[in-house]
């Protein structure tokens, strides 16, 4: 409920900055990972919590790693896989952990 209330806070109409912010961004991943972590049949929307971030921050490694989770978790093994590429991109020392989380897929 808690990050709930931070992602409503920062999406309000009334402060358009804070809607494409990076603040956002980092809430919906924390969101996102609650949702996998805690309740894992909310994997749609933490699916739409994690584009949503990465809308905003595209080089969030760690909504890459989250997004691949959660594809992975729906059965969109592709998605995860391209995910995991994006997550290598956004955090090249993770290049030999994703190669090993592809080849797992």
């Amino acid at each position: 409920k808690l990050l709930s209330s931070v992602v409503k806070s920062l999406t309000k109409d009334d402060d358009v900055q804070l809607v494409g912010s990076t603040a956002l961004a980092h809430a919906l991943v924390l969101r996102a990972d609650a949702h996998l972590e805690i309740i894992p049949s909310k994997v749609k929307e933490a699916l739409e919590d994690i584009d949503k971030a990465i809308d905003i921050d595209t080089i969030n490694g760690k909504a890459w790693r989250i997004k691949a989770d959660a594809e992975e978790l729906a059965g969109n093994f592709d998605a995860a896989v391209d995910a995991l590429l994006s997550w290598s991109e956004a955090n090249p020392d993770m290049l030999t952990k994703a190669k090993k989380e592809i080849s797992r897929l």
